[in-house]
């Protein structure tokens, strides 16, 4: 993974985010605090409380453990295409 000029790298949480307002908060709240790029953000279905929340953003490979310790979130690369 290459990261940008600003040494992030690009991840996405797939698992441990809620659409409750803990969850949201603690999310917000890390991401502001810490310059993290919040680039995509989905609910799996929003007609329900506490659905998934699924995100993606950049972040730098050292706030990485950080990350996970307060959102509950886990991280990993995204999905990539390779053509033959």
């Amino acid at each position: 993974m290459t990261p940008d000029i600003y040494g992030r790298i690009p991840m996405v949480c797939e698992s441990g985010l809620t659409m409750s307002k803990v969850s949201m908060a603690r999310l917000m709240m890390h991401i502001l605090q810490n310059d993290i790029e919040l680039l995509e953000i989905y609910t799996f279905n929003n007609r329900y409380p506490r659905c998934q929340v699924i995100a993606s953003f950049r972040i730098k490979p050292e706030q990485i453990t950080e990350f996970e310790e307060v959102t509950k979130g886990k991280l990993k690369p995204p999905a990539t295409i390779q053509l033959n």
